[in-house]
């Protein structure tokens, strides 16, 4: 469990490899829900699934303290 932006006990794992970590919709409107304390933005990068070549369909990006 993690504290995401204020928001306590968040089920999240985390990839230290991966150039950024990815959230579905559901737990997004939740950290909202709970006023999260961040940046958010619409996402100007392309993220694409392992050997997949179509990028998925982002809502946006936010960046907060973990």
């Amino acid at each position: 469990m993690l504290k995401i932006g204020g928001v306590p006990d968040v089920k999240f794992i985390i990839d230290s490899g991966a150039s950024c970590n990815v959230i579905e919709r559901k737990l997004w409107e939740t950290l909202k829900r709970e006023k999260v304390k961040c940046v958010s933005k619409k996402c100007q990068k392309k993220l694409f699934a392992y050997g997949n070549r179509e990028p998925l369909k982002m809502a946006g990006s936010f960046t907060t303290d973990i």
